[in-house]
């Protein structure tokens, strides 16, 4: 198991407690709205994705590919959330960007 992946869900997870909150929470300016719910099904797929690229199964090219998509769908997540001005969304996704890219160098540098 990759551990640095599971700490990078753990960020896409408070995006995802940003997300049901401004999507459910009361005048939030975009709670109902189809856009908040794309933003929080956005940052539970980054979420969700992170999980599955701490499994020891996935490796090399799938491992690869799955970053990408992983760390495009925080990149769209994040525009979302600046779109919707839900700032504190937002920074949660960019910073699970960013610990998205450091978790894959650290686990590149692991691999034999």
């Amino acid at each position: 198991m990759r551990k640095q992946f599971v700490a990078v869900s753990l960020l896409a997870l408070v995006g995802v407690v940003l997300a049901a909150l401004a999507y459910f929470g009361p005048r939030t300016g975009v709670n109902g709205t189809g856009g908040a719910l794309l933003a929080l099904v956005g940052a539970a797929c980054v979420m969700l994705g992170s999980l599955l690229a701490a499994a020891p199964v996935v490796r090399g090219g799938g491992l690869a590919a799955l970053l990408i998509l992983v760390g495009v769908g925080a990149i769209l997540t994040a525009a979302a959330a600046f779109f919707l001005m839900q700032y504190g969304f937002a920074i949660a996704m960019v910073l699970t960007l960013v610990g998205l890219m450091a978790a894959a160098v650290l686990s590149w540098r692991e691999s034999p």
